[in-house]
């Protein structure tokens, strides 16, 4: 089902303008999400990243070579948090 059919140019940096209407309708803000599907592509708002997707994109870590710390033999009463 099409909502709205806009014609719009890509300059010649290859950027598009969103019609302000549609970018409110969507929730479309500072950042999108481009999907390339055989038809076209698809602009949609971002999702929220889990703590886990931010620091993997951020900081590209590799949670599989990661250490991880075993506390289980520790008193932890005395500590401070």
């Amino acid at each position: 089902m099409v909502m709205a059919l806009v014609m719009v140019k890509i300059d010649d940096q290859g950027r598009i303008i969103i019609p302000k209407d549609i970018r409110e309708r969507k929730k479309l803000t500072d950042e999108v999400v481009l999907e390339e599907t055989e038809q076209g592509v698809t602009i949609k708002p971002r999702s929220k990243l889990t703590l886990e997707q931010f620091f993997n994109h951020k900081l590209k870590i590799d949670w599989s070579k990661v250490k991880k710390l075993d506390l289980s033999e520790e008193n932890l009463d005395d500590s401070w948090l």
